[in-house]
């Protein structure tokens, strides 16, 4: 995965919003956003500090090396987006 997907994944993994992670960080919630959707990215003192936050190592964070515990949350949300889009038909 990119690394802006993985900030994103990481971030709603641990429960912490847009605006709770740009507040650890010392950062505007728009800049979250830019670099969840991969418009920029985060210098690699910040990505120190989100791994830190997110408790993944740089690897994981980079998509170099799984996580788990992200992937069994991952496969948790596909399983219940697919039971309900399968109770709206």
């Amino acid at each position: 995965m990119k690394l802006s997907t993985n900030i994103k994944n990481f971030r709603t993994f641990r429960g912490i919003t847009q605006l709770q992670l740009a507040d650890m960080l010392g950062k505007s919630k728009n800049t979250i956003s830019n670099w969840e959707r991969g418009d920029n990215f985060p210098d690699p003192d910040t990505i120190e500090r989100m791994c830190s936050i997110f408790e993944v190592t740089p690897n994981q964070i980079f998509g170099w090396e799984s996580n788990p515990e992200l992937d069994a949350y991952l496969k948790a949300q596909q399983e219940r987006f697919r039971s309900s889009k399968m109770e709206q038909q």
